[in-house]
């Protein structure tokens, strides 16, 4: 087939697939769209030819269907992952209890640069005590990006070295999550100390740095305990973290869960003494 064929064939196919519904013929004769006006069908002097042509409002709606299928696709993907949970898809930044908190501000505008931190590869370093929400905007940031298209996902660092130590082959894991364009790394510190756990973690932390694409981690530990971990075996990858997680956001406050249990404790008191409880959604 010569290249003239082929123009036809093309012109032939975008004809018959062509929606020009919405459009209208002015007092020149020129095919519109109604909304915008632009013209709709124009001469395309390669085939010599009349052709339906993309106005602004097709345009449009063809960048939102492909929008569309990006974020149905890497929806998908997370969800086909080993390392997926449900349990964090909850956590947004619309369900943030504390959305005028530094951290949550913070993480906000991170993902508002997304653009600029995903290029200069500019991680986050989640720091602070047990409970004080760590993991939600962890889990916020990951959800909202998701929302817009990106393929992100979180898991803990005790799922990946369960996952890895499940697989046949460990490397493959780490691969497998390294694929994503962000990565949160959740409750780094809280899986247990092995050889192989913390090879694994190294593992990932060095193909992370490799494929230079942002990395959340959230932990209990502080950078001042990073740089000079009691665990020497740890020494490496925690400097690594804390080179490619240059933004360190530090959570502080009581322990929101050990608020929530108060909150729970005192809710099914009350309905134990026959009191009218409104429930939570």
């Amino acid at each position: 087939m010569d290249v003239q064929d082929f123009l036809k064939d093309l012109a032939d196919h975008s004809t018959a697939n062509a929606d020009l519904s919405d459009t209208f013929c002015d007092d020149q004769g020129v095919v519109r769209c109604r909304r915008c006006r632009e013209r709709r069908v124009a001469f395309i002097p390669a085939v010599g030819r009349e052709l339906p042509v993309s106005c602004c409002c097709w345009k449009e709606k063809a960048a939102a269907a492909r929008k569309a299928q990006t974020i149905l696709a890497v929806d998908l993907k997370a969800r086909s992952s080993p390392f997926f949970s449900r349990g964090y898809e909850g956590f947004t930044f619309e369900a943030d209890s504390w959305p005028d908190s530094e951290a949550s501000r913070q993480c906000r505008a991170w993902v508002e640069h997304w653009d600029e931190m995903r290029e200069a590869n500019y991680g986050i370093l989640l720091s602070g005590r047990v409970g004080t929400g760590k993991t939600f905007y962890a889990s916020a940031v990951v959800n909202a990006l998701r929302a817009h298209g990106v393929s992100a996902i979180i898991c803990t660092a005790a799922n990946l070295v369960n996952v890895a130590q499940a697989s046949w082959n460990p490397l493959a894991a780490i691969d497998e999550l390294d694929s994503f364009e962000l990565v949160a790394l959740d409750d780094l510190g809280a899986e247990r100390g092995t050889d192989f756990g913390i090879s694994v973690i190294e593992g990932f932390i060095d193909a992370r740095a490799l494929s230079r694409r942002p990395l959340i981690v959230s932990t209990n530990l502080s950078a001042a305990q990073m740089r000079q971990p009691e665990d020497l075996r740890w020494a490496r990858t925690f400097d690594r973290i804390l080179a490619l997680c240059p933004y360190v956001i530090v959570t502080t406050g009581d322990s929101l869960r050990r608020a929530e249990r108060r909150d729970r404790a005192a809710r099914a008191a009350a309905i134990l003494r026959g009191e009218e409880v409104e429930r939570h959604v």
